[in-house]
């Protein structure tokens, strides 16, 4: 199965500055067809970097904060199904 990152101009969802020597963030949604797991944030290289919500649909959490190379990093927050980390 394959990946998508849907296309997002037209969201209004922004761009952030870029470093320099990288790549400019891309804001898009990205669904992983084999988790079904839905990202909406900065996506560089294909890899989730900057800022993002992240949807996991077998642990039902949602995930708002800061991303490095595709991992939590930082400042975020968690919502879990019954309560709030």
């Amino acid at each position: 199965m394959k990946n998508d990152t849907i296309d997002s101009s037209g969201l209004g969802l922004g761009k952030q500055q870029q470093s320099a020597g990288t790549q400019p963030p891309n804001r898009s949604i990205y669904l992983n067809k084999r988790t079904e797991n839905v990202y909406i944030g900065d996506l560089i290289n294909g890899m989730k970097e900057g800022s993002g919500t992240e949807y996991t649909k077998k642990d039902q959490t949602c995930y708002t904060g800061e991303w490095v190379n595709d991992c939590h990093q930082g400042m975020g927050r968690l919502i879990c199904k019954n309560d709030v980390v």
